[in-house]
């Protein structure tokens, strides 16, 4: 075993954590706590989520996750390879739009509600409230 697995391992029972106790306080799998520690990798699907397990595993120990993490990208060593698209893409993606005032904005907001409204689409509108989502209505 290479030092991230022995590294967390040692970090995990210096708190007097079990495997379960790090799996239920990170919600990982028992069993990718334990393939963590072991450096087996084969459970994982990618590096993402993996690097991700390696970060809350660390600060659930109380180490840093930055080198660990580092540690982790060297050891499952994987390149990223863009596979293009079988279709070109038909999205537009538009420049923001930016408001002086909320006001405007909600204003502006109101007019595309209107617009695709008359269209027929179905649109769903998302606010970050409640309050919001009312005065939009």
């Amino acid at each position: 075993m290479s030092s991230l697995g022995q590294t967390l391992r040692q970090a995990r029972e210096a708190k007097g954590l079990s495997q379960s106790k790090v799996a239920a306080e990170t919600r990982i799998l028992v069993q990718i706590v334990d393939d963590i520690e072991n450096e087996d990798f084969h459970r994982i699907a990618a590096p993402i989520y993996g690097r991700g397990f390696v970060r809350l595993f660390a600060e659930c120990v109380g180490l840093d996750p930055q080198p660990l993490i580092r540690e982790f990208m060297d050891i499952y060593d994987i390149d990223v390879v863009e596979i293009p698209t079988n279709r070109p893409i038909i999205r537009r993606d538009d420049n923001d739009a930016v408001y002086a005032t909320e006001e405007g904005k909600f204003r502006a907001v109101v007019r595309e509600i209107e617009a695709v409204h008359k269209t027929g689409q179905p649109l769903l509108v998302g606010t970050i409230s409640v309050e919001r989502s009312e005065y939009l209505s």
